[in-house]
């Protein structure tokens, strides 16, 4: 990762396998005191796309870290190239393919998709729904192969029911000032989770006329405070390695940010 790490919102927009999102009652969530947590009985695009602490890094009985836990992500390092801001870092196209990096020793992006059928599938139920306003067969059959595919819930219907638009903390909530309705959210919610680092974002949030929500937008991401993350970043000598004050601070206090990096 460069500088980069998906922030708390993004985490948090993942529904639980059941379906449901993670503040509804009864939804299964285990909190974010970890990561792990955090992925705990979700959406299994979460699993894929984010690091956890217990993630291993190699499978592939050639490589030298074949084994090895990823443990944490390196807020905390000088050079760009290696830090992750949120604590939340990226995992979607990581090769587990060792020969296809001995020569560079570079673990990333491999895959270079052009276009997909979910992206397909997804932007028919979109303009379908926003043209008549309801899911036709043809949508909610899209719809249901891809949550199939991601381990969740095909009950649309009982997802729909048990979301709050007043909790959900995506920009994806709102065209303008205003809310759109529950059906148009969660279908952006879907096209969110699927194409995170896909390079299509900015553009869904510009054609829905979603980025007004920025102004005065504070970023967060993993819990550092509220569990025992902060504990992860010490030097050889035990003395900790986050700097909360000053110009050379790397995270934020936890007193600025509650539990939460930002």
């Amino acid at each position: 990762s460069c500088a980069d790490g998906y922030t708390r919102t993004f985490v948090e927009a993942f529904l639980m396998k059941n379906g449901l999102p993670i503040y509804a009652e009864n939804s299964g969530y285990q909190g974010d005191t970890s990561i792990d947590n955090a992925k705990k009985d979700r959406d299994e695009r979460l699993q894929l796309f984010v690091w956890g602490e217990s993630t291993i890094l190699d499978t592939d009985e050639s490589a030298p870290t074949v084994g090895t836990l990823f443990s944490k992500a390196d807020i905390t390092a000088s050079e760009d190239e290696k830090r992750c801001i949120t604590g939340y870092q990226p995992r979607k196209y990581y090769t587990y393919d060792y020969e296809q990096t001995t020569n560079d020793e570079i673990r990333g992006t491999n895959a270079c998709p052009i276009f997909r059928v979910a992206e397909a599938m997804l932007n028919y139920m979109e303009a379908s729904y926003e043209l008549t306003g309801t899911l036709n067969s043809t949508a909610l059959g899209y719809w249901k192969a891809l949550r199939e595919r991601a381990g969740v819930s095909t009950d649309v219907e009982a997802t729909i029911a048990a979301t709050d638009l007043s909790k959900e903390g995506d920009f994806g909530v709102y065209s303008g000032t205003s809310m759109v309705d529950k059906t148009l959210y969660n279908i952006r919610r879907e096209r969110r989770c699927e194409f995170i680092a896909d390079g299509m974002r900015m553009w869904d949030l510009k054609r829905w006329r979603a980025l007004d929500q920025v102004k005065n937008y504070v970023i967060e991401g993993f819990n550092l405070w509220g569990g025992g993350a902060a504990e992860l970043y010490k030097d050889d000598k035990g003395e900790s390695r986050l700097i909360t004050t000053g110009d050379q601070a790397n995270v934020s206090s936890q007193a600025a940010s509650g539990n939460n990096l930002c």
